[in-house]
């Protein structure tokens, strides 16, 4: 089976056999208020979002006051949703690192947009 929401699957699937696991070792009682739990579609997509941009925001503080190189990539997704992506590399004490952060883009791009962007992030 294709989906394009896993996340929205493994909660499904989880919470499912959460539920099963609570009835077996603690009993109907506990499995009918543990059914009850609400745990809404979009809670695994939501943890994603912070960690992604809990992510973002370490890779900029370690970036700030330091020489760093840009790559830059616009890229379309299998949605056709339109992202650019930055690669970086950096010296963080006597190593260096290399990573990437992106920004997903929402409207028609032209380089001045594209700049704004990267301005607004580093």
């Amino acid at each position: 089976m294709k989906c394009k929401r896993l996340h929205t699957i493994v909660e499904e699937l989880i919470l499912t056999a959460a539920v099963d696991m609570v009835n077996i070792m603690v009993g109907e009682s506990a499995e009918r208020l543990f059914s009850k739990m609400p745990l809404p579609n979009n809670t695994i997509s939501r943890r994603i979002q912070h960690m992604a941009e809990d992510l973002n925001n370490q890779l900029s503080g370690k970036m700030k006051g330091k020489e760093f190189r840009l790559q830059l990539d616009e890229a379309t997704d299998s949605n056709k949703d339109c992202h650019l992506i930055c690669y970086t590399r950096f010296v963080d004490g006597d190593k260096t690192v290399e990573d990437l952060f992106y920004k997903s883009i929402t409207w028609v791009t032209k380089a001045q947009d594209l700049s704004r962007i990267l301005d607004t992030y580093v």
